[in-house]
């Protein structure tokens, strides 16, 4: 087992290939294989966490012997780490500190925060579907992901692809996707539901894979969804590839298997992680999803009769998960269907895809785990790594099955520290909790509806 750390400069692939990057410098600054007394080169306190949907951080002392001491460069300069012989991270500086003895300590961010640097045109009206019910329609989630989630700045290297129309097997996987969850991704005109959108129309891929992606078009899949970046090598460089996984609930796995999306790329480790093996630590939490409704309710107005003898009346369609009820009780949602008259079969119909769960699963579980890599004891053939499946089996903790890597803390001067986290990972703060974020709604709701008004639109 070791680790090497690079230190370089990125440029782009060139004419024809601007996807692509390539190094123009690249200096190996650490090997965890190669420590001792006439061995300059060396990081002090180096630590890489990887957490699911986020950029990680890498962070470490340099100390003056070290070759790249006086060459560190805020957010051009860029660190690469590779796990026998194999790239799992790459980032760039954003802050150095000096201390007294005069090593630098380098905070870095990782290469997905590019997205931060692009800015996106949203399109609203290209990713609204059909007419689901009278004042409800949906949005095309995966269509907006593969079209707007990407970084096209060829300059210093920093071009991230979409790959999710390349994969192996992506449409079917697609298809299903939208099969559970494309009627209960909608939004209601004039009411407040799951799903919520920002219509700000520039914003950068950043903002909308975060706030308009995973928080809003795919909340209905809250805690369940990431996105996963890898690399490919060729004659013309290294190319940076953006996809999508989305787990299966577990109350739906024997029926699709692990994953509904990424089904591609995704590994499952030949290790597991055992209770009286190599499973050191273990944490399991189990909670609510956040929003959770079992009862819902969809009022509307129906027009009857012609001309003079035209009646306008009140009517309401009703949702009840029986299911939810039994386990949960009864959690109450009422919002009201705006626009034309509806029927009550049409209100039926929108109060159940306003219901929270579309899957049956309103909790979550997330594991824990710190475990010794059997790899680095030559136990195993392949390592634990952060977003591929891992088998956990603790029979005195209840859990048994196969979880996605969602986070990983590795110590490089001491692999025996590292930490993982397993299964989905949602916000522990509901918007139901949080009046702050209750009046915030409601403001946008107000904005959108003073917009709509503004523009016809």
């Amino acid at each position: 087992m070791a680790y090497k750390v690079y230190y370089g400069y990125l440029t782009s692939g060139g004419t024809g290939y601007t996807d692509y990057y390539n190094w123009t410098s690249r200096t190996l600054i650490y090997d965890t294989a190669d420590v001792n007394d006439e061995n300059p080169n060396y990081l002090l306190n180096s630590t890489l966490t990887m957490t699911a949907n986020e950029a990680g951080s890498f962070e470490a002392d340099v100390p003056k012997s070290n070759v790249c001491y006086d060459d560190l460069q805020l957010m051009l300069g860029t660190i690469e780490i590779e796990e026998d012989g194999e790239i799992i991270w790459q980032g760039r500086i954003t802050q150095i500190d000096t201390d007294f003895d005069l090593n630098k300590h380098i905070y870095c961010e990782g290469e997905l925060a590019y997205l931060n640097d692009y800015v996106i045109e949203v399109k609203w009206e290209e990713y609204k579907g059909i007419s689901i019910v009278n004042g409800t329609f949906g949005y095309y989630p995966i269509n907006y992901f593969v079209d707007l989630i990407n970084c096209k700045i060829a300059s210093n290297g920093k071009w991230i692809t979409n790959d999710l129309h390349n994969r192996a097997n992506a449409l079917p996987a697609n298809e299903l996707v939208m099969e559970i969850a494309g009627m209960s991704l909608i939004e209601k005109t004039g009411s407040n539901t799951n799903i919520s959108v920002d219509d700000t129309r520039y914003k950068s891929a950043w903002e909308g894979l975060q706030n308009d992606f995973i928080d809003g078009l795919m909340s209905a899949f809250e805690g369940y969804a990431y996105v996963y970046l890898h690399r490919t090598h060729d004659s013309h460089g290294y190319k940076r590839l953006l996809d999508l996984i989305v787990v299966t609930p577990p109350e739906l796995r024997s029926t699709y298997g692990n994953l509904l999306c990424g089904r591609g790329l995704v590994e499952t480790t030949s290790q597991t992680i055992e209770y009286g093996k190599n499973l050191t630590d273990i944490n399991v939490k189990v909670g609510m999803q956040s929003d959770v409704c079992t009862q819902v309710t969809a009022f509307g107005y129906e027009t009857t009769g012609w001309w003079i003898f035209e009646k306008t009346s009140a009517i309401a369609g009703n949702y009840v998960d029986q299911n939810g009820v039994v386990k949960y009780g009864v959690i109450q949602k009422v919002f009201s269907v705006d626009g034309e008259s509806s029927t009550t079969s049409s209100l039926n119909t929108a109060a159940e895809n306003a219901a929270t769960s579309i899957t049956g699963c309103y909790e979550y579980k997330t594991v824990s785990a710190s475990a010794i890599d059997l790899y680095d004891a030559n136990e195993a053939t392949d390592h634990l790594r952060f977003m591929k499946m891992t088998h956990i089996k603790s029979d005195p903790h209840g859990v048994d099955g196969e979880y996605l890597c969602t986070g990983c803390t590795i110590p490089l001067d001491d692999p025996t520290q590292k930490e993982y986290t397993f299964g989905s990972t949602v916000k522990k703060l509901s918007r139901s909790q949080s009046s702050t974020d209750s009046i915030a709604d409601k403001g946008y709701t107000v904005t959108k509806s003073i917009k709509s008004y503004v523009t016809n639109s």
